[in-house]
């Protein structure tokens, strides 16, 4: 039994190592820029190389614990040893051998490791725990330098390549902790004064729980406190990275995989609630990094911020939480890759120059502490501006709430917040649902939800955009909430209560300092000069404008406490930041004379990317008092002469296609959009600016309302086909690429339902349409047959007739990506979609063409043709690490032909990956996947048996096309000419 027990905790030693490796593999990742597409191939074979250090049965552990020091037990040993503090001086270890690091820094490693094992097992230091302590490390480092020098031996050339993107990556920053992290660990060197931190760390984890396990609905009245696990609905994250896969976690998933992250969202998706539920569900955990979330308008109100990051945490330690930290915890945790920081709210520094600053603050901050983890939380709109750099965080996006988040979140919210039961809360709950369905786009966002169940049980009614939602809301509040309840308030201001929070709001956006949260002497003063139109006594006026605060006050739906100042002084600001964002824009309606001055106000702030909610909300009150308010402002923004960025304009172009997907425009402005949008989308293009993560204006134009399609789908043909015949070849090349790639790259942003179809359907027929115009000579040909054969546009008889034109191999177009690419995008070749994506077999039309494509290609390839039939691509988009079709194969049954092409292209796709990852240390575990017993065959060089191919749609080859199949099998004959040479 007690070998039992010490196999299991192997196991569980070798998982941490390995996970330790893998981390190390991430921070190689993030050096390199994942924009560039040459690095990103690089990269990836890298990724997969370091990700690969499996020490599964390379430890060696058997003999030391069978002989643990006096007082350990095997279970405190695997507890010690599977650690984040052990994790991450493993990580120092494999990245010090990883980049070769000098002698002197390696030791101190060792140092690292051996004082974090007797602190974590609270032991004085004695010769036996040393002897342990020095034997765990070198078996733990044998097997390191064992599998890394396999790697140098078998590629040379890549391990130096590797080693030299290591030195540009957190790796490098990793080695320049390593002295701090020794001084911070000596500090605890006794078991009394690490004892003294884990207590403290306990009590932080209460806090911390304590204070991030609830949510506080926006309930108006009552500021109520629910439990997060009554409540909350985690939503979905996607990934917003360029080139990466489709990807989407839920909310734990992302959690366990933050290292340099970026989580953006919706203004009221639920991004600071998502921050608060991973900081609570990792205080709860006693093995999870310890969560601080630090508020960055906090952060960063005042004018020059003076306190680093770690000390503002150890501030907030004491102050909000009430635990004050020892001496030298804060930067012990950071340095020992025990903290998770949570920098919560970037989009809310208003003063884009501030926000710069913050950003590089944060960077640093990651710098300086590159074993913890940092995620980063912010509006979409506007991120672009002072993002963080994409090369080192990775950016995720919080969706939407579906139809299934919907109906579990109404009913959580009406069963804990409204406290119904039983046939009460079933009606509730599905009459909302019905009612609620005419406006999905509202739905979507938990904060637009709340409010929504809260109007419904108070109204009666859902409104159906969201200005009638605020106003609404804004009844509720100052008109009936009060006096429903019988509260009776006499204000000397009573009329104006409604009139000053608007004005309050609007001084409060647009305050110099560029903070939302005032003073209560500054909101007294600025109220006060409000009213002076109505009040002439200055006396007088004050003591209304103080009434009126405390009123405010007194209702948790206005103001809400936003901590004090340096001298004590409360600060104030708006409990919900839409509500002051749907003020401030009827406030700015109602000083302006008009839509054409309401949109020369807001043109600085759209060409920044700031002000998107106020801005679009503005433009639904002028449409609502204005006639033709909306196109007028849309007129005023595409009318400006001053000369401003591309990427400013692009800026502007984008809002006004975000604005049609709630409201029409006339028909002639549809047409001026769509050309100037396409003009700054070029410019964008051929500048590369796009490639920042944010995609150029056009590409929203798949989202405007249905009744406006039909125009805006004519000017844009007119527009494409105008680029495409123009003399200048760059603007050729734009317009031909964008019509051919619309149905794939214009649906990035995801229209939804109808839409999706709508616009497919459209590229579909513009194609076929212009097909003879797209495959015109010219240095888009190549790119422009790809396109046209992955769209089905083209058969493969046709496509491989003209590749033979390209000088090349017979499979060689079939493994190229477009060479060209828009905005940074790539796409997939022809034979990678076929082989790693099986989304093409849910459609039957596209099924049946790319099956007729697999045929054609089928009788081309002669299993007694000489070989090889592919050149070795050297940047091949190798993604996949299992074949998709291994459990799938009655997609090819009864199909010979469409059989023997999907082999060779499997055939050609393992050379390549066993080449860029050849001799790799692979893992058992997949030894039963149907690739890993070909590349089993085939390096052992033996025939394959039956069993090979049992269950696949190649077991029923004969002749020729059989005998090419066992010989490749056997390793006999190679399809790529690297693979033969």
């Amino acid at each position: 039994m007690t070998g039992i027990i010490e196999a299991v905790a192997i196991k569980s030693i070798e998982a941490a190592v390995t996970a330790a490796a893998k981390k190390a593999g991430e921070q190689l990742w993030t050096g390199v820029n994942p924009f560039t597409k040459r690095n990103k191939k690089k990269a990836e074979v890298l990724l997969q190389l370091i990700q690969s250090l499996d020490f599964t049965d390379q430890l060696s552990l058997i003999g030391l614990l069978q002989d643990l020091p006096s007082g350990v037990s095997l279970a405190r040993i695997e507890e010690t040893l599977t650690s984040l503090p052990t994790k991450s001086v493993t990580q120092e270890l494999i990245s010090g051998h990883l980049v070769h690091t000098a002698p002197k820094r390696l030791a101190t490693i060792r140092e690292n490791f051996q004082l974090s094992l007797l602190q974590q097992l609270q032991l004085e230091s004695s010769p036996d725990i040393k002897k342990f302590a020095e034997a765990v490390l070198a078996k733990l480092e044998n097997a390191i330098t064992r599998i890394i020098n396999e790697y140098r031996l078998i590629d040379p050339t890549g391990f130096e390549q590797m080693q030299t993107l290591a030195a540009a990556s957190l790796i490098d920053a990793t080695m320049q902790a390593i002295d701090r992290h020794n001084s911070l660990l000596s500090r605890y060197d006794s078991p009394s004064n690490y004892r003294h931190l884990k207590t403290w760390m306990q009590d932080y984890r209460h806090q911390a729980a304590a204070a991030h396990g609830f949510i506080s609905p926006p309930d108006l009245e009552r500021k109520r406190k629910v439990p997060m696990d009554l409540l909350y609905v985690p939503p979905s994250i996607q990934s917003k990275n360029l080139n990466d896969e489709d990807q989407e976690w839920n909310l734990d998933e992302f959690a366990n995989n933050i290292n340099r992250t970026v989580l953006l969202g919706d203004p009221g998706g639920g991004k600071s609630t998502a921050a608060s539920y991973i900081a609570y569900k990792n205080a709860k955990d006693d093995r999870a990094r310890l969560p601080f979330i630090i508020v960055l308008r906090d952060f960063a109100k005042d004018d020059d911020i003076e306190k680093s990051i770690s000390s503002y945490i150890e501030e907030r330690c004491s102050t909000l939480y009430q635990c004050t930290p020892p001496e030298g915890a804060i930067e012990h945790l950071l340095l020992n890759g025990e903290a998770l920081v949570i920098f919560d709210g970037l989009d809310e520094l208003i003063d884009t120059t501030k926000r710069r600053e913050v950003t590089q603050r944060v960077e640093l901050f990651s710098e300086r502490y590159p074993l913890s983890q940092a995620l980063v939380t912010s509006r979409r709109v506007g991120y672009e501006q002072a993002q963080l750099d994409p090369s080192t965080f990775r950016s995720y996006v919080l969706g939407g709430f579906e139809a299934d988040d919907v109906a579990l979140y109404v009913r959580n919210w009406f069963m804990s917040v409204e406290a119904l039961d039983g046939g009460e809360l079933d009606t509730a709950v599905s009459n909302f649902i019905d009612e609620s369905s005419n406006v999905p786009d509202l739905t979507s966002t938990p904060l637009m939800l709340a409010l929504l169940c809260i109007i419904y049980l108070g109204q009666g009614y859902i409104p159906k955009n969201r200005p009638a939602v605020y106003e609404n809301c804004a009844l509720l509040l100052f008109q009936r909430w009060d006096s429903d309840r019988k509260i009776f308030v006499e204000l000397r201001a009573s009329n104006e209560v409604d009139a000053a929070i608007k004005h309050l709001a609007y001084w409060m956006l647009t305050d110099q300092a560029g903070t939302e949260a005032v003073t209560e002497s500054d909101l007294v003063a600025e109220t006060s000069e409000f009213l002076a139109s109505t009040f002439e006594n200055a006396k007088e006026r004050t003591l209304a404008a103080k009434e009126f605060v405390e009123f405010c006050r007194g209702r948790a739906w206005v103001f809400t406490d936003a901590g004090t100042t340096k001298d004590g002084e409360a600060l104030f600001k708006f409990t919900h930041r839409t509500f002051m964002e749907y003020f401030a824009a009827f406030e700015l309606t109602r000083i302006t004379d008009g839509p054409t001055e309401v949109a020369k106000v807001l043109r600085p702030h759209l060409a920044k990317q700031e002000w998107d909610v106020v801005a679009q909300l503005a433009v639904q009150i002028s449409n609502k008092h204005s006639k033709d308010g909306a196109t007028r402002i849309f007129e005023v923004l595409l009318s400006e002469k001053r000369r401003r960025s591309n990427a400013s304009r692009d800026s502007i172009h984008s809002f006004i296609w975000r604005c049609l997907t709630f409201l029409p425009a006339k028909p002639q402005t549809l047409r001026r959009l769509v050309n100037a949008s396409l003009d700054s989308s070029y410019n964008l293009s051929i500048s590369g600016k796009a490639t920042g993560g944010g995609s150029p204006s056009i590409f929203r134009a798949v989202q405007i309302l249905p009744e406006m399609r039909s125009v805006v789908a004519d000017a844009l043909l007119e527009g494409l086909q105008h680029f495409s015949r123009e003399d200048n070849e760059e603007r050729q090349t734009f317009g031909r690429l964008l019509l051919a790639s619309w149905r794939m790259a214009g649906h990035r942003l995801e229209p939804q339902g109808h839409a999706t179809e709508w616009w497919k359907a459209w590229a579909d027929r513009q194609v076929q349409d212009n097909l003879q115009l797209l495959l015109e000579e010219g240095p888009w040909e190549k790119d422009m047959w790809r396109i046209a054969l992955l769209l089905g546009h083209i058969d493969m008889d046709a496509y491989l007739d003209k590749a033979k034109n390209w000088n090349g191999r017979l499979l060689d177009p079939l493994f190229e990506a477009q060479s060209i690419s828009l905005f940074g995008g790539s796409y997939l070749d022809w034979a990678s979609v076929i082989l790693g994506n099986k989304a093409w077999t849910s459609n039957p039309d596209l099924k049946q063409r790319r099956f007729s494509q697999l045929r054609q290609l089928g009788r081309q390839l002669d299993p007694a043709a000489e070989t090889p039939w592919l050149s070795m691509p050297l940047e091949a988009d190798i993604w996949m690490h299992r074949w998709v079709w291994a459990h799938d194969s009655e997609q090819f049954e009864n199909d010979d032909d469409v059989a023997w092409a999907v082999w060779v292209l499997l055939c050609a796709m393992l050379e390549v990956k066993e080449h860029l990852i050849r001799g790799a240390h692979r893992s058992s575990d997949g030894a039963d996947d149907f690739t890993d017993r070909l590349l089993l065959h085939r390096s052992s060089t033996t025939l394959p048996t039956a069993d090979v191919f049992s269950n696949t749609p190649f077991d029923s080859f004969d002749g020729e096309r059989k005998t090419f199949r066992d010989a490749w099998t056997s390793g006999k004959i190679h399809i790529t000419d690297r693979a033969q040479s």
